[in-house]
């Protein structure tokens, strides 16, 4: 008796799930996007649910494009599933000519349909033109009807696709797109790759997840009865549905195993079950699906017939035989497992020898077949099932110059890293030889970061390692890498003396300033002819020692290296050690030096090409503007730096890191709630996934936002912050202080004043008793203890009193000696330490004597004016106490009406609370404004739009994709902009924007 495939059948108890994904192809065919994740465990029944949906799309019209994610141990092939679905589109485009014109309007997704792959001359603008490529293509796609795109089994996805699905999720609004991607919640390993996306997207709006459960017992009975084409004994049903435990295709292999076999016994275990449905094929057809298995879940029949070596006529008996057997289906232009599962039960099957013996004629046919459409990849993870290691070698090494070509950093790192552990094995001479061309272009790539000259092929697949985990965001595997290059490196040699830079360079990069310093001294200390190298040690000395506050020595050293650099014509170099020098210069007090040597440091690097450099001055010019105050300057100069450094591939790059961590910042402090909460959820224009002590940074800064407006999580936010707490002083700093403000908000005083204790004793550890953020974390602790006595005198307790009077003593002492003794960035405090000083001070004036506190909150609130939104809300509402508290009633009630106002316009839900809790204790009649007569913004609603893109790193061409306007039209909206802000650059309005509340 033969069973039936499950696709024959009706879809049995997946109601819900099914009308859940309808739901968002309805909202799609309306003008809204969405990404549904699906989860659940291996066989439960994902595929199903997704061809159903994809049957019923069809039927509506939809374009359906769907795509498979392939299990390749780890280095999957980049964008796989991306290019299978796209291929897709490209070939139904023949029939549809909106599908058409989508196609041709986007060039940039050639490189996922097949065509060139060649690198542009800036690799990180390329994968922005390739992501917006993809969103644009699938928008305009979905203009006539629209597109259901299905990516099955994402736990095996590439970094890149993951990148890809992330950028999706955060930039898809309106289009007329539906994204449904699968994964199994069991292969979901705590280090997953895909656990921080899914993590991610569920602050995402266009995100949904669904998941599909195992059958219950009546489901179960259901499918199966249908399956079998009637009822089933009772006791293969009970023990069917108790080994299978509602998993839909454990039940359907265990059921089929027996309604097949003799009669005997079941299997005991599921790959035994698997094992049975394979045996019963005749003994070619066996043969054929032990083929199959070693290429994977899935192998194009080309790729079959070369590796078979039987007969055409003879190989398609046997496959006919395996698709009857329901062991493979026909799938498009080759044959696929049933199931992943099966295939790993028969490829686990294979005797030793044999695996080996088919993964040779697999890595034969693809190098056979090289320049084809052969992915690098596929080459090297069978070379090296095969024992062939000079092969596995070289299509590792090619393999990671492919994914450097996609922008796919973490793939390509992870071939290098497979490289250097085949490379010992290899003779030394066949490596050199072999590696000599994918090596030289994979150095080319990372020029910037990889320095010329060693001939040594570990020491230079060590450097690239380096490089590759730097642009990662992994600064200490970068270290260790570069550790791994010096010591490969001849002592004395020129490439001793590039490594031991490089070295110095990631040693910074991770903290390490100490030894960075050190390897520093000593390499410049040893003598050697002028190069390179050399230079950019001296330089790397002047950066590592001014961050270890040997100020004079930096100096020194960037003086001197910069006229090195000048006289060796090393404009790279001139430009790292100028962006030095404007950091000193602004600890010197000399604002116009730093400013000048800032803005030369930017405009060499871009001339001279090097991407790190120009990240780090794009950095530098917008803290030089933050600590002097300049709220709007530093936002201007964020919202240019932040996309650049995405387009330049280093998002997550030392400096790249530090500059979305300050937008984020920045973007509340100015106001912007949302914006800073935007920020911090990954929606930067190159989608890349940074590693979790990123995320971590990223999630602290994010709450300046959470905790201001009142997000309900917050408390959650900061929990999932503690462990972070231990390795990163900064995460303690913010998640700190925070949490103390949103305690102290939510009255457990005594749970803020703990918590800024731990905070205060954490930075302490790290950055030594007196760095200045621990002015912030006093001010926080003298609020909760002036709401500490606030309480104490309504009780009538002196000795409560007492206690809150000597702590809130000892907080203000130690906030003004940091002041006093701290070291700040330009020698002096800066607006935003004076005025969290100005804080402490008010808040300790209000713990003595609230009636007295008057002048000391008014002089807070003009501290705060620099440009700090919330804290200029907050400091007026203590002001309205204040004076409500020394009777002067009309002063109060302007204060707290001013205080309601901006509260208000905020969204800080928490402090619009406290102010009207003010106005109605004390009963104070809020003091409206005249209402302005109606007047006309600058901007046309359209205008408002195409500069909130501006705003977010977009280009005109990119404007134009999403509001489906031409690139010329967006051009010329951009120049109206500029002049009705009276302004001349794209940087220059956003920030102009941000000042009059445009944005």
């Amino acid at each position: 008796m033969r069973v039936p495939r499950p696709g024959a059948t009706p879809l049995v108890g997946r109601e819900r799930e099914l009308s859940r994904l309808a739901a968002g192809l309805r909202a799609a065919r309306g003008g809204r996007a969405g990404l549904v994740l699906v989860g659940g465990e291996a066989g439960v029944g994902k595929t199903r649910l997704l061809g159903a949906l994809a049957d019923r799309a069809r039927a509506e019209g939809a374009a359906v494009l769907v795509g498979h994610c392939v299990d390749l141990g780890g280095a999957g092939l980049p964008y796989l599933p991306v290019v299978e679905a796209l291929r897709g589109l490209a070939a139904a485009s023949a029939a549809r000519p909106a599908l058409a014109q989508a196609l041709a309007r986007h060039p940039a997704a050639q490189r996922l349909t097949g065509g060139d792959r060649a690198p542009g001359p800036e690799d990180g603008a390329v994968r922005l033109q390739l992501f917006e490529a993809v969103a644009g293509l699938l928008g305009e796609a979905g203009a006539d009807a629209p597109v259901l795109l299905e990516l099955e089994d994402v736990h095996w996805a590439d970094g890149s696709t993951l990148d890809l699905l992330r950028f999706l999720g955060a930039r898809l609004a309106d289009e007329r797109v539906l994204v449904v991607a699968s994964y199994r919640t069991d292969e979901l390993h705590r280090r997953h790759p895909l656990r921080p996306l899914l993590a991610e997207a569920r602050r995402l709006p266009v995100v949904e997840h669904l998941e599909v459960p195992p059958f219950d017992d009546d489901e179960l009975r259901e499918h199966l009865t249908a399956l079998h084409g009637g009822p089933l004994p009772g006791g293969l049903l009970a023990e069917v549905a108790r080994r299978s435990e509602g998993n839909a295709y454990y039940a359907e292999e265990l059921l089929a195993a027996r309604s097949g076999g003799t009669g005997g016994p079941l299997p005991d275990g599921l790959a035994d079950v698997l094992l049975a449905r394979v045996e019963r094929l005749p003994a070619p057809a066996q043969e054929v699906v032990r083929t199959v298995a070693v290429a994977g879940r899935r192998v194009g029949d080309a790729l079959l017939q070369a590796v078979a070596g039987t007969p055409a006529v003879e190989l398609e008996a046997a496959l006919r035989e395996a698709v009857a057997g329901q062991v493979l289906v026909a799938d498009g232009e080759g044959y696929a497992f049933r199931h992943a599962l099966l295939q790993e039960a028969v490829h686990g099957d294979l005797l030793p020898g044999e695996r080996v013996r088919r993964h040779a004629a697999f890595a034969a046919a693809l190098q056979g077949a090289a320049g084809a459409g052969v992915a690098a990849a596929e080459l090297a993870h069978h070379a090296l099932a095969a024992r062939d290691l000079p092969l596995a070698l070289v299509a590792a090494v090619r393999a990671a110059d492919e994914a450097a070509a996609l922008l796919a950093p973490g793939e390509a790192l992870r071939q290098v890293e497979q490289a250097l552990e085949l490379l010992p094995a290899v003779p030394a001479a066949a490596a050199r030889d072999a590696l000599r061309a994918p090596l030289g272009r994979l150095e080319e790539r990372l020029r910037p970061v990889v320095l010329a000259g060693p001939a040594d092929e570990g020491l230079r697949l060590a450097l690239v390692a380096a490089a590759l985990a730097s642009r990662c965001g992994e600064p200490e595997r970068a270290v260790a890498h570069a550790r791994d290059a010096a010591e490969r490196a001849p002592a004395g040699s020129p490439a001793a003396v590039a490594a031991r830079y490089v070295l110095v360079h990631h040693l910074t990069d991770a903290e390490h300033d100490a030894e960075a310093h050190e390897l520093a001294r000593e390499a410049l200390a040893q003598d050697g002819p002028p190069s390179a190298a050399r230079t950019w040690t001296r330089a790397a000395l002047a950066r590592v020692a001014l961050f270890l506050e040997r100020y004079d020595e930096a100096r020194a050293a960037a003086e001197e290296g910069l006229e090195v650099a000048r006289a060796q014509g090393l404009p790279d170099a001139e430009a790292d050690l100028l962006a030095t020098l404007a950091v000193l210069d602004e600890g010197a007090g000399d604002v116009a030096a730093a400013a000048r040597h800032l803005q030369a440091s930017l405009e060499r690097a871009v001339a001279a090409g090097d991407a790190t450099t120009e990240v780090r001055a794009h950095y530098s010019l917008a803290a030089h503007r933050w600590y002097a105050g300049d709220v709007a300057g530093a936002l201007a100069a964020l919202a240019a730096g932040v996309p650049r450094s995405a387009a330049l591939g280093l998002a997550w790059s030392p400096y790249g890191i530090e500059l979305r961590v300050l937008q984020v910042v920045a973007l509340a402090v100015a106001g912007d709630l949302a914006g800073s909460e935007r920020a911090a959820d990954l929606a930067g224009p190159a989608g890349d996934r940074p590693p979790v002590p990123v995320l971590a940074r990223l999630a602290a800064a994010r709450l300046h936002a959470a905790v201001a407006r009142g997000a309900p999580d917050a408390a959650e936010q900061v929990e999932r912050l503690r462990d972070a707490w231990h390795h990163d002083p900064q995460i303690a700093l913010i998640a700190g202080g925070c949490e103390a403000d949103r305690r102290t908000a939510e009255g457990d005083l005594a749970g803020a004043l703990d918590v800024v204790q731990e905070a205060l004793d954490a930075v302490e550890r790290e950055w030594g008793a007196w760095s200045l953020g621990g002015i912030w974390l006093c001010a926080l602790g003298l609020a909760a203890l002036a709401d500490a006595a606030a309480r104490a005198r309504t009780r009538g307790d002196a000795a409560a009193l007492a206690r809150a009077r000597a702590q809130g003593d000892a907080l203000l002492l130690r906030a003004r000696t940091t002041a006093e003794r701290g070291r700040p960035r330009a020698g002096r405090l800066g607006p935003e330490g004076r005025a969290w000083l100005r804080r402490a001070e008010a808040e300790h004036a209000r713990l003595v004597d609230p009636a007295a506190a008057v002048p000391a909150w008014r002089a807070a609130l003009e501290a705060f004016g620099y440009g700090h939104a919330p804290e200029t809300a907050r400091t007026r509402w203590r002001l309205a106490e204040a004076l409500l508290e020394a009777g002067e009633r009309e002063a109060a009630a302007r204060e707290g009406t001013a205080a309601l106002r901006e509260a208000r316009a905020l969204g800080a839900e928490p402090l619009r609370r406290a102010v009207e809790a003010l106005l109605r204790r004390g009963r104070l009649a809020p003091v409206e404004a005249p209402a302005p007569a109606p007047a006309a913004g600058p901007l046309t609603a359209r205008e408002a739009q195409v500069l909130a893109l501006v705003a977010q790193g977009l280009t005109n061409r990119q404007v134009g994709s999403r509001l489906r306007i031409s690139e010329k039209t967006a051009s010329v909206h951009v120049s109206r902009i500029l002049a009705k802000l009276g302004v001349a650059s794209r940087a220059e309005a956003v920030g102009a924007a941000h000042r009059r509340g445009l944005l």
